[in-house]
């Protein structure tokens, strides 16, 4: 069965910077994100309770020839993130859809509830840090392109 991304994601918030777009929208149990950039890399978005990247959830997704890879990641230290099932926990991140033209768009779902220690609850009206990067390589080891944190009410 082919994925189809949502044209018209009816997000509650939509937050834009330095290119990329981040959409959510809360429904039951679970958030809604969508994530575009102008670039033909991959895309992530990293949720945190504190400033700092150490001990970041970090999502990552790409498009590859057609297909759409997400990994749900933690951050050891800066430049040292490593998925969860790795280090003992559990994947929560569903994919959704992906596209790439003159640039990639991915949605995703996650539990608002964290599922483990390298998760973070997301909720409405919630304050967490939110790290936004992107890369114009599609290797999720490859370093990004453009990055930045911002400390935002969900």
């Amino acid at each position: 069965m082919a994925l189809a991304l949502s044209t018209t994601l009816a997000s509650d918030k939509v937050f834009r910077v330095g290119g990329m777009e981040f959409s959510w929208l809360f429904q039951g149990q679970e958030i809604f994100i969508s994530l575009s950039a102008p670039t033909q890399g991959w895309l992530a978005i990293a949720f945190n309770n504190r400033p700092g990247l150490a001990g970041t959830n970090l999502i990552m997704a790409r498009v590859v020839a057609g297909h759409t890879e997400i990994s749900d990641r933690t951050i050891v230290a800066p430049g040292d993130h490593r998925a969860v099932k790795s280090v003992g926990g559990v994947r929560s991140v569903r994919l959704v859809a992906g596209e790439e033209g003159k640039s990639t768009r991915v949605e995703f779902v996650l539990p608002m509830q964290a599922v483990d220690r390298f998760h973070y609850s997301l909720r409405p009206g919630r304050k967490v840090f939110v790290t936004l990067a992107h890369s114009r390589d599609k290797d999720f080891a490859h370093h990004s392109v453009w990055r930045a944190t911002f400390e935002l009410e969900l």
